[in-house]
């Protein structure tokens, strides 16, 4: 089968202009729940690629991780956001320990279990909102 790549760009550009789209319209909630979405799609794609046995140190999918992380963790406010800042801090903390972990041995089975861990987060949190 021909494989075109300017249809991956395509795609890369499309995506990009919705998420700017979402972004642009979005109160904060809306914007935690979209970095989280953004963090579900690098676990999944670092999952597949540590399934074809690719090193995921160097992979831009880890970088991302970790900057949405690191995102989450700093956007916190710890004046405003009672109990919870300090509770997310810590939960933000122990995914960013297990992503690095992950990506350092490339577990598939371990990534499985981590997405599990980061879509219970993205349920609570959009219970939150109602």
């Amino acid at each position: 089968m021909y494989h075109n790549p300017r249809f991956g760009r395509a795609s890369d550009h499309y995506r990009s202009m919705e998420l700017s789209s979402r972004i642009e319209s979005a109160d904060p909630h809306m914007l935690v729940s979209i970095l989280y979405d953004e963090l579900l799609i690098c676990v999944d794609v670092l999952a597949a690629a540590a399934a074809r046995g690719q090193v995921l140190s160097t992979h831009d999918y880890a970088h991302k991780a970790r900057a949405i992380l690191l995102s989450l963790q700093t956007g916190l406010d710890f004046n405003q956001g009672g109990e919870l800042a300090p509770m997310l801090a810590g939960l933000y903390a122990a995914i960013s320990e297990e992503l690095s972990a992950r990506i350092a041995d490339g577990d598939v089975e371990r990534m499985a279990e981590l997405r599990i861990a980061i879509e219970s987060v993205v349920h609570a949190w959009n219970g939150i909102a109602g």
